[in-house]
């Protein structure tokens, strides 16, 4: 710091830290020194790693597919352990392009890790009384694991109803009010797909 202490929470915090760390170069700074954009000019040195006196600044580049699928093939080792195959359905109510190309990735995703997977395809027009039904009737089926309604739903029918109907414990997009509940508490509780992904990179 200014007065010539180690920067960082002592303890030898950072050293610990880097033996994990492929990195050759190392920039320290105060924090207010850190700025969002700077030109570049020649004499320029690319740091691996920032660390100021409040964090670590990791500026590497992070590569989803890697990640994706490192844990398909942990999920596919996890599965095949199973005596019995997970099954998930899947509900898509109308013809959005965008919202069949999501259900054919899920149903892809699935295939490659060994679950089941099952669709259910609804016209645009069902009525909410036929969509209630057939949730109930997945909530009942011993067979299937996991439920995700395919959202948006057209607009005659009450979203927030279906996502309450169903089954918090087969509610694997974690929309339930009771695993938002959980999760927020910090208890255990399906988590929503976009935000654990943020974490796990």
């Amino acid at each position: 710091d200014k007065k010539g202490n180690r920067l960082g929470k002592g303890g030898g915090y950072y050293d610990k830290f880097l033996q994990y760390k492929n990195v050759l170069k190392i920039g320290l700074a105060f924090e207010e020194q850190i700025v969002d954009n700077v030109p570049v000019e020649e004499h320029d040195i690319k740091m691996d790693l920032i660390i100021t006196d409040k964090r670590i600044i990791d500026p590497k580049i992070l590569n989803g597919q890697e990640v994706a699928t490192k844990i398909k093939q942990e999920l596919s080792e996890k599965i095949k352990g199973l005596e019995k195959k997970p099954c998930l359905a899947v509900v898509l109510v109308g013809e959005k392009p965008a919202s069949k190309i999501y259900v054919k990735m899920k149903e892809k995703a699935c295939q490659e890790v060994g679950i089941v997977s099952k669709k259910y395809l609804l016209s645009e027009n069902v009525e909410e009384e036929e969509l209630v039904k057939l949730i109930k009737e997945l909530n009942e089926d011993t067979e299937v694991n996991g439920i995700l309604v395919q959202l948006p739903l057209p607009k005659h029918i009450n979203e927030q109803k279906i996502i309450e109907m169903i089954d918090f414990k087969k509610d694997v997009d974690g929309f339930h009010p009771i695993n938002v509940g959980k999760v927020s508490i910090g208890r255990e509780g399906f988590i929503s797909c976009t935000p654990k992904g943020v974490m796990r990179l």
